[in-house]
């Protein structure tokens, strides 16, 4: 599928997805004066607000939103948008929320959670904010309060109509590749941005606490489960995969190269 190069572009950054990696290769793609970005302000809240009120000649202007969203905001750009995204595992994701958090003590949520010394378990049984549990039906659906069944299905509905690309985080690369095909944008090399580093995150989880994961996040894995389907077909289609999967690698790290950053620097 080929989308035609006029559309805006909406990225809906789901937290804990691996987003910063997908707007440092975005922002490299849109210049800054085409480029609105949702952010998190003090920690707290997030300046929706601020796009909303832009005077119809910003808004003109803009061909890429992007950042922590809920969907409907298109409404808010001229002309016709298309929504990417990006999807994670449930458990991983919650996970990486969870120790996200623990580095962040002026989080919203650091308190509640260890400031109550909760283990990962406990955070899994007792918070229930909006971003946490079926948060990637939600923020694609755009209901903040729907019913599970309600929000998965909405989720499907907007998916087919408005977006066109749903990635995989843990397919991050062939993602990417199918990704730029529908856009054209050729081998489009990244540095993994803000990755965690968490010394347990590799230690299986708990059964018991997986069992809670699926109970509390069902819709989000009805979700995931579709999307993989769909997705795992369309890298079947892709043609010489594997050696675009070596070339977007060895692209990735020769740019990332300490030599070349020090070029680019002396010539900036």
């Amino acid at each position: 599928m080929k989308i035609k190069t006029n559309l805006n572009l909406i990225f809906l950054h789901i937290p804990k997805n691996g987003g910063m990696t997908l707007h440092s290769i975005l922002e490299r793609i849109y210049p800054p004066e085409q480029t609105f970005s949702i952010k998190v302000i003090d920690n707290t809240s997030l300046n929706t607000t601020d796009f909303i009120n832009l005077p119809l000649s910003e808004r003109e202007k803009i061909k890429l939103l992007k950042g922590h969203m809920l969907f409907g905001l298109h409404q808010y750009l001229v002309g016709e948008s298309k929504y990417i995204t990006f999807l994670r595992k449930p458990e991983d994701r919650l996970r990486s929320f969870y120790y996200y958090v623990k580095k962040r003590p002026h989080h919203r949520l650091y308190n509640k959670i260890f400031g109550k010394g909760l283990s990962f378990h406990e955070f899994i049984e007792e918070i229930n904010t909006g971003d946490i549990h079926n948060a990637q039906v939600r923020w694609i659906s755009g209901l903040e309060h729907g019913s599970e069944q309600e929000m998965l299905e909405t989720a499907l509905k907007n998916i087919n109509t408005h977006f066109s690309f749903v990635g995989l985080l843990e397919q991050f690369d062939a993602s990417l590749l199918l990704l730029s095909k529908i856009y054209g944008w050729g081998i489009p090399h990244y540095k993994q941005q803000n990755k965690g580093s968490y010394v347990l995150a590799k230690e299986p989880i708990a059964q018991e606490t997986l069992d809670l994961i699926t109970k509390k996040n069902d819709a989000d894995m009805k979700l995931y489960s579709l999307i993989e389907e769909d997705f795992i077909l369309n890298k079947r289609k892709v043609k010489f995969l594997n050696a675009k999967l070596q070339m977007l690698k060895y692209t990735s790290q020769f740019q990332s190269s300490y030599k070349i950053n020090k070029l680019k620097k002396l010539l900036g």
